[in-house]
């Protein structure tokens, strides 16, 4: 998944889990669910940004 996808996954991730929060509370599972997939999401999105910060170091010297 290209970063820029992933980008977009979080957001709209975080956007179900506001808006399902609000209206179903924090105890549903639904809520808690999305707010595991929003972790998740939002890791892998930061070990991709530093894999690339890595990378680009490595080019760079």
């Amino acid at each position: 998944m290209k970063g820029r996808y992933l980008a977009v996954a979080v957001i709209i991730t975080w956007i179900i889990y506001f808006a399902c929060a609000m209206t179903l509370g924090f105890e549903s599972w639904i809520v808690k669910t999305l707010s595991l997939t929003f972790i998740i999401l939002w890791a892998i999105l930061l070990f991709k940004g530093w894999k690339t910060k890595e990378k680009n170091n490595d080019i760079l010297g």
